[in-house]
């Protein structure tokens, strides 16, 4: 696990990262940060960014050179001894986890087993309301990891797929500069600016603004590997949106304590979202590209 940049991912993603690490060499994570995107989806009554369990496993065969294959749900975590196996789980059913018997979410954790007993591998890296999570590599009896498992899969290395570069790049600004992604960029922010209930608003967009900021720092570090002149601007943009995570944890703390959130996290929402639109980052990144081709 060591060299991957845990801190980038989410908790089902980063377990990916660390396959493809493995399968391919230290910084192959890092492709993911390529493509960049702005693709939010209705789940309770508000948008979210958050991708599905299908788009991130597709994304790993592409981008990262892993395959998954599902296995059937009483598959025994200690079957495979020759290969890695990649878990998803209820966080809220994992001791390691600070979630452990506080939250429902999709977490995801390798086993693989060494010398006869099964092994936890869990790269994920982030702080929580309840603590620090960190990663680890647990030994854990067969009887503990029964029952924990809600979808496993058998993983092997392919060879990535995703496009070159310049085609990333174009891809990124296409996309950015549609119509199509400016009216989501307006719909998402009315969802939450005008939603009656602010404190599940402002819950939600907490994990939004997390992983807007995430994804937005992996990029940065695809960038410095394949265009590294945009690579600062890049990091900029993610630190904005970092700061914007930050004041939106603050809000919902504030609000749950039964006070006024502070003003401007909408606005701010709003301002970094239609500066991705009209070519702050995409586009200088693209011009030099182009210009460099030409």
């Amino acid at each position: 696990m060591a060299g991957v940049a845990a801190e980038l991912f989410d908790c089902v993603l980063v377990n990916l990262a660390v396959l493809a690490d493995l399968h391919h060499g230290p910084g192959a994570h890092r492709a993911l940060g390529g493509p960049l995107r702005f693709r939010p989806r209705r789940v309770d009554g508000l948008p979210t960014v958050e991708p599905t369990t299908s788009h991130r496993l597709d994304a790993a065969r592409t981008h990262l050179g892993v395959a998954a294959e599902e296995l059937p749900g009483d598959t025994d975590l200690t079957d495979d001894p020759r290969g890695v196996l990649y878990v998803l789980a209820d966080a809220h059913e994992l001791p390691w986890v600070p979630y452990y018997q506080r939250q429902h979410m999709e977490h995801s954790f390798l086993v693989h087993v060494d010398n006869g007993v099964p092994v936890v591998l869990d790269a994920y890296h982030n702080d929580t309301p309840w603590g620090a999570a960190r990663p680890v590599r647990l030994p854990l009896p067969v009887d503990a990891l029964r029952g924990l498992a809600v979808r496993v899969f058998r993983t092997w290395p392919r060879e990535p797929s995703g496009p070159s570069p310049d085609r990333v790049l174009a891809a990124n600004a296409e996309h950015f500069r549609s119509a199509e992604t400016r009216a989501a960029v307006e719909s998402y922010t009315l969802a939450y600016r005008h939603h009656p209930d602010q404190l599940a608003a402002v819950t939600a967009l907490a994990l939004e603004t997390w992983l807007l900021a995430r994804s937005h720092a992996l990029h940065a570090r695809w960038l410095d590997d394949h265009r590294p002149e945009g690579a600062a601007r890049a990091a900029e943009d993610a630190r904005r949106w970092s700061d914007l995570a930050e004041r939106a944890y603050i809000a919902l703390r504030r609000l749950q304590r039964g006070r006024q959130a502070p003003p401007g996290l909408h606005d701010r929402l709003a301002e970094l979202l239609r500066a991705d639109t009209t070519g702050s980052l995409w586009e200088a990144q693209w011009t030099s590209t182009a210009s460099k081709s030409s």
